[in-house]
């Protein structure tokens, strides 16, 4: 069985390949959640208006959380793949 190598130049661009990819991804998933967001609708009364309010907030936190961790993993790639073109970077 073989085993698949990368030199370190061909895993940094993959790198950088793989982060460009997951940066457009998460723009278009922000783009997503923004165009079909829908607000929630007032309820019948206090209670469950601010039930309402809450439950919504923790789901747009939940989503704002995603899109942080996704972009993080996206920086550090480009980061790493961008690195082998600075003149301080690894050879």
């Amino acid at each position: 069985m073989h085993s698949l190598r990368l030199s370190p130049e061909g895993l940094r661009t993959l790198s950088a390949l793989a982060g460009i990819v997951l940066v457009l991804v998460v723009f278009a998933i922000a783009l997503q959640f923004f165009y079909n967001y829908q607000r929630p609708h007032p309820g019948a009364d206090v209670v469950s208006s601010i039930t309402s309010l809450a439950s919504e907030a923790v789901y747009l936190l939940g989503k704002v959380a995603f899109l942080g961790v996704a972009l993080l993993a996206a920086t550090q790639l480009l980061k790493y793949g961008l690195k082998r073109g600075s003149p301080g970077g690894e050879a």
